[in-house]
């Protein structure tokens, strides 16, 4: 019902201008015109996407790039794109080969201490995290990323330097033990802030703040406040509840229900990508009548 209405509009303007032959009818027809092919290019731009978002071949996503170099969906695209150019998948499938047995000894023999390039323990770690030299501090947490454990993910996660957890975190997601990767997810735990724009026709763009908390396989609830844009003016803000997961892949989808402040209770569903180097998700809310972008960070 919303495209014909753009295209009455569009011939009522003309109407206008031709029985009045004023420059100002002139404009508002081209304004119309201009309004109604904006709306083309989006509803192109986002069947596009609808109809390739889900699926595992990069040409896809290189097609939408080219055809929509500054569409909706671009930053979506481009974080796909490389998730599936990486392909982590198949290095994690690929089958461990044979330990060999071991010799026969006549009597066990001590463990050797670890060398300087090799495995670190959480002990060792944090011993070499609190040592004043730089040089011994770096040596320290380039053998704890080489081989890291949940506890040593769990140090370094925790330190003050941002750098360092900045590092662990990117290691603890790409790791293929479950321990160190829900190392990382309680990492993001905590406090994100992200914006929503209204959509198309609708530059309104609201802030909002969650407080989230990861449970074990990414899955998540989370508590959040916004500015009060269209609910009951007597309310101030608005709030919701969440619940969602974030996949091993990036894959992140939420549904926000608001708690009925300002008589507002329904749900909105969230769709989109994580990247785990800014800590940021970019995508997409749908409603049943409407939809629109949106981003969030951990802060």
């Amino acid at each position: 019902m919303r495209r014909p209405l753009v295209w009455i509009l569009v011939l009522v303007v003309g109407a206008l201008a031709a029985d009045a032959g004023a420059a100002g009818g002139r404009l508002l027809l081209a304004q119309a015109e201009s309004a109604a092919s904006s709306r083309q290019d989006f509803e192109a731009d986002a069947l596009f996407w609808e109809s390739i978002r889900d699926s595992d071949d990069p040409e896809l996503f290189e097609a939408y790039l080219e055809r929509f170099p500054e569409g909706t969906f671009r930053r979506l695209a481009e974080n796909r794109l490389a998730a599936l150019r990486a392909d982590p998948e198949q290095e994690q499938d690929k089958p461990a080969p044979p330990k060999p047995k071991p010799e026969p000894v006549a009597e066990p023999e001590p463990d050797p201490e670890p060398q300087p390039d090799g495995p670190i323990g959480e002990s060792q770690l944090a011993a070499a995290l609190a040592d004043p030299r730089s040089a011994v501090r770096e040596a320290a947490v380039e053998r704890a990323l080489g081989s890291l454990t949940p506890r040593t993910a769990g140090l370094l996660l925790g330190q003050d330097d941002r750098a360092i957890r900045t590092r662990a975190f990117a290691a603890a997601w790409r790791s293929p033990d479950p321990g160190v990767r829900q190392a990382a997810y309680g990492y993001l735990s905590g406090d994100w802030v992200g914006t929503y724009v209204y959509g198309t026709g609708n530059p309104t763009r609201v802030d909002f703040e969650l407080s989230m908390s990861f449970g074990q396989d990414g899955r998540f609830t989370a508590s959040g406040v916004e500015p009060n844009t269209f609910g009951d003016p007597s309310a101030s803000h608005l709030y919701a509840s969440f619940q969602g997961q974030l996949a091993r892949r990036g894959e992140l989808a939420m549904r926000k229900t608001y708690d009925g402040t300002g008589g507002v209770s329904h749900s909105v569903d969230y769709q989109g990508l994580f990247d785990a180097g800014s800590l940021q998700v970019s995508g997409v809310w749908r409603l049943a009548n409407g939809s629109g972008a949106f981003s969030m960070r951990r802060r």
